[in-house]
């Protein structure tokens, strides 16, 4: 079959003519497309409809798409298949959800994939594209893989497809490929598409988000412009400290390993948000590890105006059982706060513990001060997930006229909630008799005060390495943060969070995914 043209694609089949502005990118030749875009610019629909095309136009084609995370990869997945059914096309076409394939007729292919070091590694062979979902959050050896699986097909014209939102800073391979397309580089083609580019945004609508967003993330998410990082809490650690990790939902992760669990309430414009955080038990893979403990924050974000109902009901029924339980009592914190305590006053009061805490500028430095060192000494890691990176790159620290100082999001208009719930994490408290306010999350971090390391079984799953030279499971184990205790990664659901079910639990999950919308990202 000879290729075919991608603007009829989207026309005659699926129904949708393309936008002016993506026509362009659907019928670049170059070897690397990079569009970086603001919200709603048509960045995905542009991918898809490209996937589409290459895979209809070539007999035993292979489209790879890959995504920072597996989440991610089903929603591709998901929308494409969508777009198909209701498309004379689902005739020709085999959706495998287990898979996270589309197979058609002429037995070219598409796989979702998250984008881990190694899935690209010897898959060169019919492979026509690959298209990035979401670049700018994926790391360096992804990028690398894909370079060298494309070019067996080089001749027969495969392609890179990187789509984002502009995110990440000046080196990183997604910038760096765009520049290249600005810059005039014969192999790369470059756009650029702020939310303007929408024709069913109008202006007004425009104007009066850039009203409710800060500056830095305006223009990244309105004009398609990387924002400037200067001053930025976290700095380089946002993208050196997040790992390639296939991790459950916070919301199934169970024991017998406990947790600290921090939880940042939300009403209205908020979000409410936990951190899980874990030992994470290296010295297994890592033989010379000086001992010290390293930790794992996991996040998990309720959608936008969830029921403080709902996120009592989740956080009372977690599998996990936390070993600590640190709540806001400041603001909209003091009724889930209290109600959860109170749910749970009558279960296991021996092991679990409560930091219920009034944040004061002073204790929200001392966490997240505890959360900088750890992550600099190379001791505290997060996964790659596009939500808590974003929110990390635009943590800012600011001093204040009389000496205090401000960590927040550099604008209320932007989502920080995840990192307060991290901030929760890492345990402030003022001991009695005492008017400091420390971290116990550090006294939990002292090799003196801690437990080894557990004994971690060979796992069959990838080792990968992290940029300060430790080695980790790819689907790690988890360690209490007080114990040796163990949640292996095929035992998520532990036998022992079965035999103590909650009934509330299956409703409240059932509940989260209710108040998640379905977000279409197609145009």
């Amino acid at each position: 079959m000879t290729d075919l043209d991608a603007v009829d694609i989207a026309t005659r089949i699926l129904g949708r003519p393309p936008w002016p502005h993506q026509v362009p990118a659907l019928r670049s030749e170059r070897f690397g497309v990079s569009i970086v875009g603001g919200r709603r610019s048509g960045k995905t629909y542009c991918a898809q409809v490209k996937a589409l095309t290459v895979a209809l136009s070539h007999r035993d084609g292979r489209v790879i798409v890959v995504s920072p995370t597996i989440d991610n990869a089903r929603n591709f997945l998901s929308e494409l298949g969508a777009l198909i059914r209701s498309t004379p096309l689902v005739r020709d076409a085999v959706i495998d959800d287990t898979s996270m394939s589309i197979t058609f007729k002429n037995a070219a292919c598409i796989d979702c994939l998250p984008a881990t070091s190694g899935q690209l590694r010897g898959r060169g062979q019919g492979l026509r594209l690959i298209v990035f979902e979401e670049a700018a959050y994926m790391p360096e050896s992804v990028w690398r893989d894909a370079r060298y699986a494309l070019l067996d097909m080089r001749s027969e014209g495969s392609q890179a497809f990187l789509i984002s939102s502009p995110w990440g800073g000046p080196q990183h391979f997604f910038r760096l490929a765009w520049q290249r397309g600005i810059d005039g580089d014969q192999d790369f083609e470059s756009f650029q598409w702020p939310m303007s580019a929408n024709p069913t945004l109008s202006a007004v609508f425009r104007e009066r988000e850039r009203e409710r967003t800060a500056p830095g993330e305006a223009m990244a998410e309105i004009d398609g412009l990387w924002p400037d990082d200067y001053g930025s809490f976290f700095g380089a650690l946002v993208e050196r400290q997040a790992l390639d990790l296939d991790l459950p939902s916070a919301l199934t992760l169970a024991g017998p390993a406990r947790p600290i669990v921090g939880c940042d309430f939300g009403v209205s414009f908020d979000r409410s948000a936990l951190a899980l955080i874990y030992r994470l038990p290296v010295r297994s893979l890592n033989p010379d590890h000086d001992g010290r403990p390293v930790f794992l924050l996991v996040p998990f974000v309720f959608e936008q105006a969830a029921p403080l109902g709902l996120v009592v009901e989740t956080v009372s029924s977690l599998p996990s059982n936390p070993a600590y339980l640190s709540l806001e009592l400041n603001g909209p914190g003091s009724y889930p706060s209290e109600e959860i305590r109170n749910r749970l006053a009558h279960r296991d009061r021996c092991w679990r513990r409560w930091n219920m805490h009034f944040t004061t500028s002073r204790s929200k430095t001392v966490g997240y001060m505890a959360l900088l060192g750890l992550a600099e000494a190379g001791r505290l890691w997060w996964p790659r997930d596009p939500g808590l990176l974003r929110q990390l790159h635009g943590l800012k620290m600011e001093r204040g006229e009389r000496g205090f100082t401000r960590i927040e999001a550099d604008d209320p208009a932007v989502h920080d909630d995840v990192c307060d719930a991290a901030m929760l994490a890492a345990l402030p408290y003022v001991p009695s008799g005492s008017k400091r306010v420390v971290s116990g999350l550090l006294g939990l971090a002292d090799p003196r005060r801690s437990p080894a390391d557990a004994d971690v079984p060979t796992l069959d799953c990838e080792v990968i390495t992290t940029p300060t030279g430790l080695r980790v499971y790819r689907r790690p184990a988890l360690q209490g943060v007080r114990d040796r205790y163990l949640t292996l990664p095929e035992a998520t659901q532990h036998e022992d969070a079965k035999l103590r079910p909650d009934p509330r639990l299956d409703e409240a999950r059932e509940r989260v995914a209710a108040v998640q919308p379905h977000t279409d990202r197609r145009q």
